[in-house]
């Protein structure tokens, strides 16, 4: 998958924005990892505040949240909103609900939006790496590898993808400072 590299009127590289590429061919490219790595380098000092909102620094950060309301749930501390799951045992898609929680340093995905029952509780320390599936260019997909397994995941759409990829993006990162 690749985003668009917005530039400005001198040419030179601005802030990657989500872009489904099919219709804009002058769109300069670039890998996921690009982007990863321009958005945590800027991120990280702004995570230490105290006063951190989950929110606010998306909104700050370039993201339409209005863009994504059907699809995910933000508010200072948390994103809740579902996504793809592929089973392990029996390799089909299952749909859950997620919920990556800021302050309680967890990823705990339910099998829905009740959020009763955990499926399954990840804490932040347990995630070693999150990248960007390359095996189909027409879904957004990717992995998060924890220290008990790794987990295929897609979401809705390239803008939902962002939100939960830079933002399990920034634990990892954060984990190695």
């Amino acid at each position: 998958m690749f985003v668009k590299m917005n530039r400005d009127k001198k040419g030179q590289k601005k802030t990657p924005s989500s872009h489904n590429i099919k219709n804009d061919r002058s769109a300069s490219l670039v890998s996921l990892d690009a982007v990863k790595n321009t958005q945590s380098r800027v991120s990280l000092a702004a995570i230490h505040s105290s006063d951190f909102s989950v929110k606010h620094f998306l909104e700050t950060n370039g993201f339409n949240l209005d863009n994504v309301k059907n699809y995910v749930r933000v508010d200072d501390a948390t994103i809740r909103g579902y996504l793809q799951k592929l089973s392990h045992r029996w390799k089909v898609w299952n749909r859950r609900w997620f919920v990556f929680d800021w302050r309680a340093g967890t990823l705990i995905y339910y099998k829905n939006n009740k959020e009763h029952g955990a499926a399954q509780v990840i804490p932040f320390r347990h995630i070693i790496a999150v990248s960007a599936d390359s095996s189909s260019r027409s879904e957004p997909k990717f992995c998060l590898k924890t220290t008990q397994k790794t987990y295929l995941l897609m979401a809705p759409s390239y803008d939902v993808f962002r939100i939960w990829f830079d933002f399990l993006a920034l634990v990892v990162e954060q984990k190695d400072k």
